[in-house]
């Protein structure tokens, strides 16, 4: 797969010659031979892949495009068998009522628009709608998310239609999309994927949650019980995505298995690995009605990609009211985070959350996560890793500030009020390597430096460290090192406090990479360790202990680890220490490069005292402690 692949989503209606006399050839129809042409384009610039194949990864080009007919008028089967007819997949998206009837309110409008006098739908407006102004559009307003659904179509478009609805009888009597047999013989080729567009095709925005959920569970026994299975893909009528919506759909869609929501944007989507756990959202560009205006739309898309589609999104601010919050519901933060963070597939994994909060040892009673909410929806959370700090030998809970994240239109307070929020609550806040863009805001905290090392593993087969050193790598926590990762805890003055326990949960359970423990002995005798995370290519070393006496096994340890990263196909392995003899090390004998960066600590005198530590001794000291700061001393492993 390249490094960063982009989808582009096409939109398509009707395909087909245009006869301006028809009402319903009014909008989204592309001649016959400029949508072959487009086609043709596609193919020659990139891959026409499924959106399964956009969900897993497989087979993507640099450069893909997805093509998808909404609505499924009649006209639209041209279009689909000539992408059936060159083996290229296709999404079509039948909206229950438009499938069942042949017609639906969207078409009311188009004959509206093109049958009633101006001035008779003019003065229609400004009777129920007084404040639009008479140069409104009757069409924009009957999709409007400002106004009820079912006032749209029984006040403002059906006693527009009774005035016309003769003429339009005859073009209504015609079937203009296709039927549920036609449907389910499509759905019966393996290129062709059925998604739910919806029983109503109101804009649901202009819903209320219940409504909403309503709607999509309607929309969805339909569909089930018309074509004989469940959809997985959902499309949204009008498309406009809004991370409140997402979020609305998120909730009821997750809970009926679906994959995948279509929304309508001008932008693409970059890919940047598969989607197993979160529901991908996807943008499409409406089809444009000429080759010359499709290629342009596509170059813009292309240009504006992004891997989520919330980067999309201008800020915003708001004053409405909010609320801070806690929880530990693990599936709303696994909804949120699908929004909040597209494309990072393990935010939403139930196996990572349950790691990160629910199996954590050290998470006793406190919440998860806190929340800054509006109106009932998460605009701003704040995690907690949950973790022990060792202060002199003294135990203390606390947390890693775990990775906060808002919606573009998040209260501009809402960094602040959760920050606040956890620092009050916790004796020990850490943050772990913060953007340098907001280090500042952690000014007044407790800084450690931290060195990010790279080493490069040489060719061939190293041998390792050669007696009268031992080596051995361990699938699990070795008991007889229990004491010398105590020695070493102790030793730094100030970290994370590591036990067996620890390292069992923090290391052998994490579920995105493999663990082994890397001993080094001297005629038994406990030498120094390195906890290993495996990935692919990949081998980090999350953390690391080396006995009191025994600065001379620095480097063996050292070459005993890229001895066994050579073994297991790695070019490099990452480090993290702030130990200078370890990184001077590393860097003076084994040609590592070095990255400074910085974690920062918040001490709550009040919350301190009671458990036995004078914050402000603590902090007198800080400059003079020796730290002892890994990968582990974080909310972060390899991913």
């Amino acid at each position: 797969m390249p490094d960063s692949p982009a989808v582009i989503a096409v939109n398509y209606h009707r395909i087909g010659a245009i006869d301006t006399a028809n009402p319903f050839h009014r909008l989204h129809t592309v001649d016959a031979g400029v949508f072959a042409q487009q086609v043709d384009w596609m193919q020659r610039h990139g891959a026409v892949i499924s959106l399964d194949q956009v969900r897993s990864g497989r087979e993507l080009a640099e450069l893909n495009f997805v093509v998808c007919f909404d609505d499924v008028p009649v006209s639209a089967r041209r279009g689909i068998d000539l992408l059936r007819e060159r083996g290229l997949p296709v999404t079509i998206s039948p909206c229950g009522h438009l499938t069942e009837h042949g017609a639906g309110t969207r078409d009311k409008v188009y004959a509206i628009e093109q049958l009633a006098p101006a001035e008779a739908i003019r003065a229609h407006l400004a009777e129920l709608l007084p404040s639009v102004g008479e140069n409104a559009s009757f069409y924009h307003l009957t999709k409007s998310a400002e106004l009820n659904p079912h006032w749209v179509r029984t006040e403002l478009i059906d006693p527009l239609f009774s005035t016309i609805e003769a003429q339009a009888q005859p073009l209504l009597a015609q079937r203009g999309y296709l039927a549920w047999p036609e449907l389910r013989e499509l759905a019966a080729d393996e290129l062709v994927t059925v998604a739910n567009h919806t029983l109503t095709h109101d804009n649901l925005a202009a819903l209320s949650r219940s409504a909403l959920e309503e709607e999509i569970t309607r929309s969805h026994a339909l569909f089930t019980e018309r074509m004989g299975f469940p959809a997985r893909y959902f499309t949204v009528p009008f498309g406009r995505f809004t991370p409140e919506l997402a979020l609305d759909c998120l909730q009821v869609l997750t809970a009926a298995d679906y994959a995948g929501i279509l929304w309508v944007g001008p932008a693409g989507l970059t890919i940047t690995g598969p989607y197993r756990h979160q529901v991908l959202n996807l943008s499409r560009l409406h089809s444009a009605s000429t080759l010359e205006d499709f290629t342009a739309h596509v170059a813009r898309a292309r240009r504006a990609s992004t891997a989520a589609l919330i980067w999309q999104l201008a800020p915003t601010r708001h004053r409405r009211p909010v609320t801070i919050g806690s929880s530990r519901d693990a599936h709303r933060a696994r909804v949120t985070e699908m929004v909040l963070r597209q494309g990072k597939d393990y935010a939403s994994d139930p196996a990572f959350y349950a790691y990160q909060f629910t199996d954590n040892p050290y998470r006793s009673e406190r919440p998860d996560y806190y929340t800054v909410e509006c109106d009932g929806r998460i605009e701003a959370t704040a995690y907690n890793f949950h973790t022990v700090f060792a202060v002199d030998g003294t135990c203390v809970p606390g947390v890693y500030l775990s990775s906060w994240r808002k919606l573009p239109h998040a209260h501009p307070a809402a960094a602040a009020h959760l920050l606040h929020t956890m620092l009050t609550r916790e004796p020990i806040v850490g943050v772990y390597r913060p953007n340098p863009a907001i280090a500042a805001a952690f000014s007044g905290w407790h800084r450690a430096r931290v060195q990010h090392l790279t080493l490069p593993v040489p060719a061939g087969h190293p041998r390792g460290p050669r007696p009268p050193y031992q080596v051995g790598e361990h699938a699990d926590f070795p008991e007889s090192w229990v004491e010398l990762c105590a020695t070493s805890v102790r030793r730094a003055g100030f970290t994370v406090a590591r036990d067996a326990t620890y390292h069992r949960w923090r290391h052998s359970s994490y579920p995105l990479a493999r663990a082994t423990y890397l001993t080094l002995e001297r005629a038994k005798e406990p030498l120094a360790l390195a906890v290993m995370l495996h990935r692919p290519g990949a081998v980090e070393i999350a953390d690391f202990h080396v006995a009191a006496a025994a600065t001379t096994a620095v480097a063996p340890l050292i070459e005993a680890v890229l001895a066994s990263a050579a073994r297991h196909g790695a070019p490099t392995v990452t480090w993290q220490a702030s130990d200078p003899y370890l990184v001077a090390t590393a860097v003076g004998v084994f040609g590592a490069t070095a990255t400074p960066f910085d974690n920062f600590y918040h001490l709550n005198p009040a919350l301190l005292g009671p458990l036995g530590v004078a914050a402000g001794e603590l902090g007198r000291r800080w400059p003079l402690l020796p730290l002892h700061e890994t990968g582990t001393t974080s909310d972060v492993l390899l991913r």
